[in-house]
């Protein structure tokens, strides 16, 4: 499916579940976030981007030096005809090269899946915990195209993301 048809299918089940609730429940509280923006002030998730930025650094800071070695390895040729043995030296570190590029994307491309894996779960029991203590009956995480008009006391994204990161950080 297409991610437009996706919202518009969350969109009309988040109105079904709301007219749902009005009509059943007239004094249910329903609340909804940004859920971008409360992923992205999320302390937790700041600090994995960090340590994700020092291991990205780590890495092409020794690609970088691989690299190099390669390139000082086929200048000293300067114009000269390399043996074979000198070929296969540089096809070896070439091919080097390449499998710890390859090596560190896909631990790369591992490594943030498993963050952000550790930061919706820390998020949802956060979510789950934030309703219990404000009694909300409804909070809906939405996207970026999310809900078109609503009460204004019924987005919750600030009062969430302020909640999430002093639970974050034990407070």
């Amino acid at each position: 499916m297409k991610l437009t048809q996706i919202n518009s299918i969350v969109i009309i089940l988040m109105i079904g579940i709301g007219a749902y609730l009005q009509y059943h429940q007239q004094e249910s509280k329903i609340g909804y976030f940004d859920g971008n923006r409360v992923f992205e002030e999320f302390q937790m998730t700041k600090e994995l981007n960090a340590s994700m930025e020092g291991t990205a650094n780590a890495r092409k800071q020794l690609l970088d030096s691989l690299r190099f070695n390669l390139e000082m390895y086929q200048r000293q040729f300067n114009g000269q005809e390399p043996s074979e043995e000198e070929i296969q030296m540089f096809q070896m570190k070439r091919q080097k090269y390449m499998e710890k590029e390859r090596q560190f994307e896909s631990e790369t491309s591992l490594q943030m899946a498993q963050y952000n894996e550790q930061i919706f779960k820390q998020l949802k029991q956060y979510v789950d915990d934030f309703k219990t203590a404000h009694e909300y009956d409804l909070v809906i995480g939405l996207g970026s195209e999310g809900i078109v008009s609503t009460s204004d006391g019924m987005d919750v994204s600030a009062l969430l993301q302020d909640y999430v990161n002093q639970q974050y950080r034990g407070k």
